[in-house]
């Protein structure tokens, strides 16, 4: 239903809230830490740089994304084979730059990879992403780059993300060591379970969602049922479709 309404640019008031998870910069984070995951596969890494919260204003950003997607067997191919290999040879020079700075990124992100305290990996994944964030720009001051990135209104759930992981993960146990997998499994159970509440996002106070719990004694102009019982009303269609 939401996703209806937003074609028509109508944000309602809904009382389900939606799950962190799928927030714009939870979508990111997560993304984030798959790639860490898996190890840098090129399929995971290409949506990582796909997403709006990896791009700058460096103009070449899709470009080049579009270039890594000419590799062959992206699914079981390591962003670090293609280092030195003939096919990034033979890109020009600019994407080969943009190239080695992705590449010492994740270098520097393996490298602090290992079995250790939650706190600090999800230190190791923050910082990762704060990188991809900065974009490749080498013209332009880092820290300004990020301030711009920071205050922008599209971010809003930036800080709240980051809060609540932080927050759930110090209230975690301090004296046990995890694997990365096993700390990608815990922020997705957080991040899922816990539903965010805009408090800047422009409401449309005239539509509203509701639960079966919060629907009762409402009043409204028109009513829009979803469904009742589910397969009861509306009832499943075995109708072949073909």
């Amino acid at each position: 239903v939401t996703a209806e309404l937003k074609r028509w640019n109508i944000t309602p008031k809904n009382s389900l809230g939606e799950s962190f998870g799928a927030t714009n910069f939870g979508i990111f984070f997560r993304l984030g830490a798959l790639v860490l995951e898996t190890k840098y596969k090129l399929n995971n890494v290409i949506s990582l740089l796909q997403n709006q919260y990896s791009k700058s204003d460096y103009l070449r950003h899709d470009y080049n994304i579009s270039i890594l997607q000419t590799v062959s067997d992206k699914a079981n191919k390591s962003f670090f084979e293609l280092s030195d290999s003939f096919w990034l040879l033979s890109q020009d020079n600019e994407f080969i730059a943009w190239y080695k700075w992705l590449e010492k990124i994740f270098l520097e992100s393996t490298c602090t990879i290992e079995t250790d305290f939650l706190t600090n990996l999800f230190s190791v994944h923050q910082n990762f992403l704060v990188k991809l964030m900065r974009g490749y720009n080498p013209k332009c001051d880092i820290e300004k780059s990020f301030h711009k990135i920071n205050s922008s209104s599209q971010f809003h759930s930036y800080d709240q993300v980051l809060k609540l992981v932080s927050q759930q993960l110090e209230a975690c146990s301090k004296n046990e060591k995890y694997e990365f997998w096993a700390y990608r499994r815990i922020v997705e159970k957080i991040l899922r379970e816990t539903n965010y509440y805009p408090e800047d996002k422009i409401e449309n106070t005239s539509v509203f969602i509701w639960g079966t719990l919060e629907s009762r004694t409402q009043q409204a102009d028109l009513f829009i049922l979803a469904g009742l019982n589910e397969g009861i009303w509306p009832s499943y269609n075995h109708d072949d479709l073909w």
